[in-house]
């Protein structure tokens, strides 16, 4: 990777190394973008919510489930 240099310009500034900033940023370059990714985390921290909600799982026995069991809206 080259190193940093204030003065380019890219074409998409992705702010935030999460899965879905990196996902843009990967769709971005593939179209012929030039970017770049700022991440404020520490190396222990990067990753967003990915980084702790990847081993959860959720599993019910059918796409419904969970919305017939939350009350409905009252008003």
């Amino acid at each position: 990777m080259p190193p940093f240099d204030p003065e380019q310009r890219y074409d998409v500034l992705v702010i935030g190394g999460g899965n879905a900033a990196l996902c843009a940023a990967i769709s971005a370059r593939r179209a012929g973008a030039s970017v770049l990714v700022l991440e404020a985390a520490t190396h222990f921290y990067r990753g967003g919510n990915t980084r702790h909600t990847r081993n959860m799982r959720c599993a019910h026995e059918r796409h419904g489930t969970l919305l017939r069991r939350m009350p409905k809206p009252t008003g």
